[in-house]
């Protein structure tokens, strides 16, 4: 006599082997959506790149221990703003600070400048001459060169207790070098768009023109 446990199991083994498996296969394909997504990301990482700033620090050395904490800030703000500091350039004292500006702004790949310094109040007003003589030369560079330079210079007619105060001078002069880089390229990019989109209509209107001559004749 057949077991019927037995019998079962082999009738259910026949069955389930009878049954036609079906193949799987894992498809390998990206979705297209997801293919739309990478190349987006990598043409916008490609553009943050080619939009990248890169700036040039000039620090005094005179009155190093307020300078020295001005330029680590400016560091720290330009890294966090996305810029990159390209040089930094020190010199012996604020009255230096254009002449080195000038060297580095004549470097293609600036796109901006910070001059650093602290000027304090001494015995006589040779403070307010070398700050006010300094700040008027800066201001000429950055117009010679078309680039912007942030004044991180401060004083005159200050303590050193308040110069250490003021070292946050640093770090709004990097902004608003980064923040000028910007606009500039951005009022470029639309007056190159501008003029493009203004010669094409002035071809397209003397084409008309011509079009309807012809016809006249």
């Amino acid at each position: 006599m057949t077991n019927p446990l037995v019998r079962w199991t082999s009738e259910t083994d026949e069955k389930i082997s009878d049954t036609p498996q079906e193949e799987t296969t894992e498809s390998t394909e990206i979705p297209e959506t997801k293919v739309d997504e990478i190349m987006n990301a990598f043409e916008k990482n490609k553009g943050e790149k080619m939009e990248r700033i890169n700036i040039g620090i000039v620090a005094a050395e005179f009155n190093y221990d307020v300078t020295y904490a001005m330029v680590e800030l400016a560091k720290e703000h330009a890294k966090f703003l996305g810029a990159n500091v390209h040089r930094i350039m020190k010199v012996p004292g604020v009255f230096d600070v254009p002449l080195a500006l000038k060297k580095m702004l004549e470097d293609s790949e600036i796109d901006a400048a910070v001059a650093l310094g602290a000027v304090i109040e001494g015995q006589t007003q040779h403070d307010e001459i070398i700050a006010q003589h300094a700040s008027r030369k800066i201001v000429d560079l950055s117009l010679e060169f078309g680039k912007p330079v942030g004044l991180g210079i401060s004083g005159p007619g200050m303590s050193r207790l308040e110069a250490h105060e003021r070292v946050e001078y640093a770090k709004s002069a990097v902004e608003a070098a980064v923040k000028m880089v910007k606009r500039l390229r951005e009022y470029s990019g639309y007056s190159d768009s501008y003029s493009s989109s203004s010669s094409g209509s002035s071809t397209s209107e003397e084409e008309n023109a011509f079009a309807g001559l012809r016809m006249m004749g």
